[in-house]
């Protein structure tokens, strides 16, 4: 995280960070004490898959009031959604504040966050992420060579600019004399 925030700064963009983990209600319930009964845990079937992942997406659709306030107080020309979990509803916000949204893919997200996403199916939770980001103004992977297979797997419009991730770490000095910098890069 901190290297993509220097690396905006570094091509001269003002960053201020907004954590989700800020805006959560914090738990006014003690600790419980520990159950004397064992429990299993239940087996993920594909209506409580599909119940689950429909819970995540309502209560994401809507920001926090306080985040939204202290957006609309900032009022970005641009933002840049790192996680799934607010960005629907950072696309909701940028459409009312007129703002930018570039959102990120790992392009292997979809096979990491299968069982986060609360879905059955790798092809349904990729065209989910593939609707996500068509929403956006912009995609950001991971690294050049990741940009092409993100434009592919989730079947993105050439007019939707796919662009590697703006890093701030230098290139090492250790490399071979030789090496390939394109592929480095």
């Amino acid at each position: 995280i901190m290297n993509t925030i220097h690396g905006f700064e570094r091509h001269g963009i003002q960053v201020r960070v907004f954590a989700a983990s800020d805006y959560r209600e914090k738990n006014n319930i003690g600790e419980s004490p520990p159950s004397s009964r064992k429990s299993k845990p239940r087996k993920k079937n594909r209506i409580r898959s599909i119940i689950s992942e429909a819970r995540v997406r309502i209560k994401a659709k809507k920001l926090p009031r306080q985040l939204e306030s202290d957006l609309e107080e900032f009022a970005p020309h641009c933002m840049y959604e790192r996680s799934w979990i607010f960005s629907d509803g950072f696309i909701a916000i940028a459409r009312k504040l007129d703002s930018l949204i570039i959102l990120e893919t790992s392009t292997c997200e979809a096979e990491i966050h299968q069982d986060i996403y609360g879905l059955f199916s790798v092809p349904l939770t990729n065209w989910r992420e593939g609707r996500k980001l068509r929403r956006s103004d912009a995609v950001a992977t991971q690294s050049s060579a990741s940009v092409s297979v993100a434009r592919e797997k989730f079947k993105l419009p050439p007019s939707l600019p796919v662009i590697a991730k703006p890093l701030s770490y230098e290139i090492p000095g250790s490399l071979p004399p030789r090496a390939d910098l394109k592929a480095v890069d």
